[in-house]
C-alpha cells in the first residue's frame, strides 16, 4: 500500500507544474507535495530496511544557490498600497468605507469620529486621498508602488549593485522611475496649512485645479534628512551601494538634507550624493544616464563618473508664461517682476553651470517665446552627437506638443518624450511654463 501510494504521489508531484502556471514558469514542482513524497520515501525506506539514518547536525550552507524566481507583476491587481491618517470632526467612518470600498481591496478604515486610519490597495490612490481629505486633514499620507517593490525584490542584485536615488523635482516620463528602478524622495507642497507630498498625494492635474481655486499661494518645503534616511535604508536591502542625484544646491536645501542623511547610514550602505546643478527634465536625463549605467552592472565609481559627465553636458532651456510665480517664490524681485508684468515679458531661462537660474532672452508673446526657445536649443545642440531630448510642461500640453514637434522635425527624431513638471516645480514656474532638456556628446 505504501509503495503504491508513493508511486501515485510521485506521479501527482510531477504534474503539479501543469496545474499551476507559476510553477511551470519558475521550472519547479510544488514544495509541499515534494515534502509529502519525501515523507513517504522515508516511511518505505524504514519498512524495508528497519533503519533510520542519523541526521547530521550543524549549520546548513547553501553557498551561491539561487532560486529560479520569475517576476509576475501582472498578478498584482491593485498597484498601490495606500495609507492615510485623517484628523477631523464627526467623521462618518461607515460612509467613508462605502465610498472607498469600490476603489480596491485589503481595505481597513479604523479609529474614532475624530481620528481615522485608512489602508487600501488600489489603482487610484489620488482618488482615495481626495475622498479622505473631505473628512479632515490628511496626516502622514503615502502610497507604495507594490509592482515597483515586486520588481526591485526580484531584481538580480548581482546584475545591479548600485541603487539610484533622486528627489521629486526630477521629471521623467511615464513609468521610467519603475523601468529604471529609481527611488524618489518627495518634496512637500502646501496651500496654507494643508500639505501634500509631491507626486504622491497630489498630482499635477490636482495641483493646477487647486491653484486656480485657492486664495492662498502655494509653497514648497524640502524633504527632511529622515525622509532620505528611510529611502537609503530601503535601498540597502537590495544594493550594496547607492548614488543620490539631487536638484541644484543653489536652488534648494534638499541637497544638504540628502548629504546629512548619508552620514547617518554609512555603516549600512555606501552612498555618494551628487549635486546635479539642475532640475526638472535635465535632472531626469542625468538620472536616466546613471540608471542605465547601474542597470548594466557598472560599479559605483563608474556610475558616478557617468552621472558627472551628464551633469557637465546636459542643458535645460525653459520659458515661463508670467513672472507671478517667480515673484512669489523670491526668484524674481518685486521691482523687476513688476516691470516684466507691465511689459508682458515672457522670460526664457536656463540653469547655468553654478546651478542658478539665468535669463537667456525675453519675448513679448507666448508664440514668440516658444519660437525663441526652440531657436536657442537648435543653436546650442548644433554639432553634438547622440542627442537625447525631453520636454516638460506646467499644465501646457499644447506648448509641449509644439516644442516636441519642432525637435522631431529639425533633428529628424522618431520620438521626443513629454512629461508634466512636478507640482513642486509648478509652484515656482507657474502654469504655462515649458522646458526642453537635451544631452549629447
Amino acid at each position: 500500500l505504501i509503495h503504491d501510494s508513493l508511486n501515485a504521489a510521485t506521479e501527482s508531484l510531477n504534474r503539479t507544474p501543469e496545474k499551476l502556471k507559476v510553477l511551470a514558469k519558475a521550472g519547479v514542482v510544488d514544495a509541499g507535495a515534494q515534502g509529502f513524497v519525501h515523507l513517504l520515501e522515508g516511511i518505505l525506506h524504514f519498512m524495508q530496511s528497519g533503519k533510520i539514518e542519523r541526521i547530521a547536525r550543524g549549520i546548513l550552507s547553501f553557498g551561491n544557490v539561487k532560486a529560479k524566481v520569475e517576476e509576475a507583476p501582472e498578478d498584482i491587481t491593485f498597484q498601490y498600497c495606500t495609507q492615510a491618517f485623517v484628523v477631523g470632526k464627526d467623521i462618518d467612518r461607515q460612509t467613508l468605507k462605502t465610498r472607498l470600498r469600490e476603489l480596491g481591496d485589503s481595505m481597513i478604515v479604523a479609529g474614532s469620529n475624530e481620528r481615522v486610519r485608512i489602508h487600501i490597495h488600489t489603482n487610484e490612490p489620488d482618488t482615495v486621498f481626495a475622498i479622505a481629505s473631505e473628512y479632515g486633514e490628511l496626516i502622514n499620507s503615502k502610497k507604495d508602488d507594490m509592482r515597483g517593490q515586486h520588481t526591485r525584490a526580484h531584481h538580480d542584485p548581482a546584475a545591479q549593485t548600485v541603487a539610484i536615488i533622486t528627489d521629486s523635482s526630477c521629471d521623467l516620463p511615464g513609468d521610467d522611475f519603475i523601468r529604471y528602478n529609481v527611488r524618489m524622495v518627495p518634496v512637500v507642497v502646501a496651500f496654507g496649512n494643508k500639505s501634500y507630498i509631491d507626486k504622491v498625494t497630489i498630482t499635477d492635474r490636482d495641483f493646477y485645479q487647486q491653484l486656480a481655486a485657492s486664495t492662498v499661494n502655494p509653497t514648497t518645503s524640502q524633504p527632511a534628512p529622515g525622509d532620505f534616511k528611510e529611502v537609503y535604508l530601503d535601498a540597502a536591502q537590495n544594493h550594496r551601494e547607492a548614488l543620490a542625484i539631487i536638484l541644484s544646491g543653489s536652488l534648494s536645501g534638499t541637497l544638504q538634507a540628502a548629504q546629512l542623511a548619508a552620514q547617518t547610514v554609512h555603516n549600512d550602505v555606501n552612498i555618494r550624493v551628487l549635486d546635479s546643478k539642475n532640475v526638472c527634465v535635465a535632472l531626469g536625463l542625468i538620472v536616466r544616464e546613471a540608471a542605465e549605467a547601474a542597470e548594466s552592472g557598472a560599479s559605483l565609481a563608474e556610475v558616478e563618473k557617468r552621472a558627472e559627465w551628464a551633469i557637465k553636458n546636459v542643458r535645460l532651456v525653459f520659458m515661463v508664461e508670467g513672472v507671478e510665480a517667480l515673484m512669489r517664490s523670491g526668484r524674481v524681485s518685486r521691482l523687476r517682476g513688476g516691470m516684466a508684468r507691465m511689459l508682458n515679458l515672457k522670460p526664457i531661462l536656463t540653469i547655468n553651470t553654478e546651478g542658478k537660474a539665468q535669463v537667456l532672452a525675453k519675448a513679448f508673446s507666448s508664440r514668440q517665446a516658444r519660437k525663441k526657445l526652440v531657436e536657442i536649443v537648435k543653436k546650442e545642440a548644433r554639432g553634438k552627437r547622440n542627442l537625447r531630448f525631453m520636454v516638460a510642461h506646467a499644465n501646457a500640453p499644447e506648448t509641449a506638443a509644439y516644442l516636441a514637434g519642432q525637435l522631431r522635425k529639425h533633428f529628424e527624431l522618431r520620438d521626443v518624450p513629454i512629461t508634466s513638471v512636478s507640482p513642486a516645480l509648478g509652484v515656482h514656474a507657474g502654469p504655462g511654463a515649458a522646458a526642453i532638456a537635451f544631452l549629447g556628446e
